[in-house]
Formats: structure tokens, C-alpha cells, sequence
């Protein structure tokens, strides 16, 4: 659970494009377990979700997103756009966004009415300045060169979207002017304005990224607490609207939350072991037997179970050091391999038993002069060990 020791909570949202989906599936469990916020800051679309969540609008970002495509952004055709984001290059695509490309130079940069117009269309501006909440995106001014933290206050009447458009502006696109400056992607400055909040004296701060490459600047205050949620793999491609990609990765910030705020364990997959032994998922007590087996098939001498254990960690090139971890990792491997739904939580019994049965066909199929032959033969000892019984 995050544990909140002020009295108000702030939210930082990374900017990320279609990765933003993302932040939909991580607040839908932090909502769905009580958690409030009292300031909102957000660079692109970041800054996009975080005016929904401002206005207290967040079944209705839910519709946005499952309703957003490419062409709600861009006079660009979703089928050329998803073959693009998806490297489905062929001479056709090619032709057409030499053709965009070559327009949108003509006319100084793409186009970007619809985006301003969609965030327009989302934006009561009555409704966010009544909600009491400190919201603010990151800007970067063109004009002077400097970065711009505006906050709602710092907004005059009527310019709301403008500004959520300017935290948006990606270098090539036309330029947005609000006033007397004209500005551009406020990641280029700060893609997790954390500071923002932090300025304001809020101290209890939960940040959601989205894997971008972007740079984002370091807390300046280093006794605030800043609960970080950070996707367990790359959640879409940055451009990738479809809704295959957009339903993947809210599922994934879904679980990934619940995962922290349950406890539950996995690093593929979301597992909850409360059934089992607390300090090792059922794998802490391996049998001597069965790490001298794991080393033959390693081709090793078995010396003792730590030694045992630094090969496997070597041989699998695996970050963990404890064997119960090492097991899950290996197991998560297999199953991503048989093909198990990721999106669900599984039961770890359950998720080992489904494992088992699909090692007879993975053993059958697999090349013995791989690695992953060697992963499944390794998979089998441990399960066979601990769970054989199920």
C-alpha cells in the first residue's frame, strides 16, 4: 500500500504518446482502492490525462482512450498509421507519409487542429477551476527559450486547452502560441514534472511513467516520498493506437498497481502467492538431490546449493540472487513460452500447474542445443520438487 504521511497527494503523469494508456489501467486500481489526489501535473499526453483526472473525469478518459486513434490526432489514415507504428513498412505506406511529410513541410510543421480540437472537446474549463485541485502542465517556451511550469492559475480564461496543446507541441508540429510565446513539448525540458508539486509544498507524490526515453529531471527535495509505478515491461509502442495496443497496456497498469497494493509477486506475471509460504512461494526448500540433478543438466560438478545457484543466475543471465525468485522467473519464462494469459492474476499453484502440463509439448518441440531446452528440463526439477504433488 502507499503510505501517505501528509495530508495531500499529488500526481505526476509522464508524457509517452499511446503509452499513456497505460496511466489509465494504473489509476483505475488506485481509484478502485480509495486513493485521492489534490494536485494533478502532466507533460503531453500526460498533461491530457491529467486535465481528465483534474475535472474528476475518469470513466470518461476511459471512453477517450478506448475511442482514440491516430486520426483523432492527424489527418493520417489508422491503417497507414498502425502499419507505421508497427515497422509494417511496405512501398505503399512509404509513398504515403513521403507524400504527409512533404505537405506537412510546406505548411511549416503537421498539422494539429484535431488534437487541440479533441483536448477542447474534453476540457470544462468552469468544472476544473471549481474542483479545488492544483493541476499544471510543463511547457517550453519557444519565444525565450526557457521552461514554463503553468499551473491553473497561471492560465487566463479560455486558454486551458491551448496550454495542454502547447505541453503537447512535438518538435515538428506546427507551432503552438499562447500569448506572447510560442512553445513546444514540454519534455524537452521535463517529461515527469514532479518538481511542480513539490514547489508547492505537496510531499507525498505518485508518479506514473511509461518507459519513455524522454529525460525527465531528478526531485529536488530528497525526504519527499515519491511512489513510483513503472511498467513492468514497455507498455505499446509510443505511436500505436490500435486497440489491441491501447486494451494491452491499460490491462498491464491494471495489474502492475494491484500487484504493489496486494502484494502480490511476479515479474512477467501477476501472482498471488498468499497461499503459500511467505518467505518462498513453496521453492525455498529445493532438495540436495534435486540442485545436484539441475547442475547435471547444466553440465557442472555439484559442489553445494549456492554454487548451484550462482550457475543457474550465469548460465540464464537472471537478476535475482534467492532461489525462490529464480524459480519464479524460470517458470514465468515457460509460461510466456506455452502462451498464458499475462492479464490475469493467477494463483501460484495454479500457474505452476498450468506450467507442468505444458512442459510435455515444450520438451517435445524445443531444440535440445538451446538454452530454453535447458530452462525446461531445470523448470521441470523445480516443480516436480515442490509441486509435485499438486
Amino acid at each position: 500500500m502507499i503510505n501517505i504521511n501528509n495530508d495531500k497527494l499529488g500526481l505526476v503523469l509522464e508524457g509517452g504518446g499511446a503509452r499513456g494508456a497505460y496511466q489509465i489501467g494504473v489509476l483505475r486500481a488506485l481509484f478502485d482502492a480509495g486513493y485521492r489526489f489534490d494536485g494533478v501535473t502532466g507533460t503531453s499526453i500526460g498533461a491530457v490525462n491529467g486535465v481528465m483526472i483534474a475535472q474528476g473525469k475518469f470513466d470518461e478518459s476511459v471512453e477517450l482512450w478506448k475511442s482514440l486513434e491516430f486520426s483523432s490526432f492527424f489527418d493520417i489514415e489508422d491503417d497507414y498509421a498502425h502499419r507505421l507504428a508497427r515497422g509494417n513498412v511496405d512501398t505503399d505506406t512509404l509513398k504515403y507519409f513521403i507524400k504527409f511529410f512533404k505537405d506537412s513541410v510546406k505548411s511549416n510543421g503537421v498539422d494539429t487542429s484535431k488534437m487541440l480540437k479533441m483536448i477542447r472537446d474534453n476540457v470544462d474549463e468552469d468544472l476544473l477551476r471549481d474542483s479545488g485541485i492544483d493541476f499544471g502542465v510543463m511547457t517550453v517556451s519557444r519565444t525565450d527559450r526557457k521552461p514554463r511550469p503553468m499551473f491553473l492559475s497561471d492560465m487566463p480564461s479560455g486558454t486551458i486547452a491551448d496550454y495542454i496543446m502547447a505541453s503537447a507541441t512535438f518538435p515538428g508540429f506546427k507551432k503552438t502560441v499562447v500569448g506572447d510565446h510560442s512553445y513546444i513539448d514540454g519534455g524537452l525540458y521535463d517529461n515527469m514534472p514532479i518538481n511542480m508539486l513539490l514547489d508547492r509544498g505537496y510531499r507525498d507524490i505518485v508518479a506514473i511513467e511509461t518507459k519513455s526515453d524522454i529525460p525527465k529531471r531528478k526531485p529536488n527535495d530528497k525526504t519527499a516520498q515519491i511512489h513510483y509505478f513503472v511498467p513492468s515491461v514497455k507498455p505499446g509502442r509510443v505511436m500505436d493506437f490500435s486497440n489491441e495496443s491501447k486494451v494491452t497496456a491499460i490491462d498491464l497498469g491494471y495489474l502492475d498497481t494491484i500487484k504493489i497494493l496486494r502484494g502480490y509477486i511476479g515479474f512477467r506475471y501477476c501472482i498471488d502467492a498468499s497461499d503459500n509460504t511467505p518467505f518462498g512461494y513453496g521453492f525455498a526448500d529445493l532438495t540436495e538431490y534435486t540442485y545436484m540433478k539441475i547442475c547435471s543438466i547444466l553440465g557442472v560438478v555439484y559442489e553445494d546449493k549456492s554454487s548451484a545457484i550462482s550457475t543457474i543466475i550465469k548460465v540464464f543471465k537472471i537478476e535475482y540472487v534467492d532461489i525462490s525468485n529464480i524459480a519464479i522467473e524460470l517458470i514465468e519464462r515457460v509460461a510466456n513460452a506455452i502462451g498464458i494469459n499475462k492479464f490475469i492474476v493467477h494463483k501460484l499453484d495454479d500457474l505452476t500447474r498450468d506450467v507442468m502440463q505444458g512442459l510435455p509439448e515444450q520438451l517435445s518441440s524445443a531444440d535440445v542445443s538451446t538454452k530454453y531446452y535447458l530452462e525446461l528440463l531445470i523448470v521441470k526439477e523445480i516443480c516436480d520438487d515442490c509441486m509435485g504433488g499438486i
